[in-house]
């Protein structure tokens, strides 16, 4: 006989299996018309990045030690007690599985934060790496056109400018 599941939010009993939501931090086991009520976190298959979801911070061992998140944090200025305190206390805005089905990436997620107030960016996104025992923080990218767009334009200038200096 086949266990019977029952929507832990309206109560009816669930044809095939229930959707896994994250509401208010708690995580329910609810049908699919009660899926709407919060973030479906069915799919998230690495414990660690589901404690970060769940917000037990506490069960994380972090790691903020690549050299590229250091760069990164750097040009993006970013200091990385600003990064730490944003990503241990789950101040993300949303989130989503890395690069598609490539399998290179498959442990991969890409979380979105507010920036702080004193940035000229409105968000950022960061990229985790996810292994059994914790989390790497691998680079912090900003998320707007504007400063994208300053970047490009000071970009193109050095590129100008080195084109002209060996042409000299």
């Amino acid at each position: 006989m086949k266990n019977q599941y029952y929507c832990e939010i309206c109560g009816k009993p669930i044809r095939g299996k229930p959707l896994k939501i994250r509401l208010e931090g708690s995580v329910y086991e609810v049908c699919d018309e009660c899926g709407v009520y919060g973030d479906i976190v069915k799919g998230v298959k690495h414990q660690m990045f589901y404690h970060f979801l769940l917000k037990e911070t506490e069960k994380i061992t972090w790691d903020f030690s690549p050299v590229h998140l250091s760069d990164r944090s750097f040009e993006n200025r970013l200091s990385k007690d600003e990064l730490e305190t944003m990503v241990r206390n789950c101040e993300y805005t949303h989130w989503e599985k890395s690069f598609g089905d490539n399998p290179k990436y498959k442990d991969r997620y890409v979380v979105y934060f507010k920036a702080p107030p004193t940035k000229d960016y409105d968000e950022f996104k960061v990229i985790f790496h996810c292994n059994p025992n914790n989390i790497a923080i691998i680079t912090v990218i900003p998320e707007t056109d504007k400063y994208y767009m300053e970047k490009i334009k000071r970009n193109n200038l050095i590129q100008r400018a080195y084109r002209k200096k060996a042409y000299a």
